[in-house]
């Protein structure tokens, strides 16, 4: 899988081969929900069949609350006052 491999916009690719290796190091692995963020999500809705897609920004949002809460939770007050 290459992380930061280019797409020239184009995901769909990077996308297959990362979805192919993640199969095969977990054959009996079964995906319960996928959601698609970035510029190449509507092509990635549509290929693949992805339940959903989310605007990138509240992606990273809801990523830092879940991981680190008191953080985001004390910038979201500050932001407030």
């Amino acid at each position: 899988m290459r992380a930061t491999a280019p797409t020239w916009a184009n995901p769909i690719p990077l996308v297959k081969e990362t979805l192919l290796k993640l199969y095969e190091d977990h054959p009996g692995l079964q995906v319960a929900s996928v959601t698609a963020t970035g510029y190449g999500e509507d092509l990635v809705k549509s290929a693949f069949h992805v339940d959903r897609g989310l605007v990138e920004t509240v992606a990273h949002y809801r990523a830092a609350r879940h991981f680190s809460p008191t953080w985001i939770s004390s910038l979201t007050s500050a932001a407030r006052t």
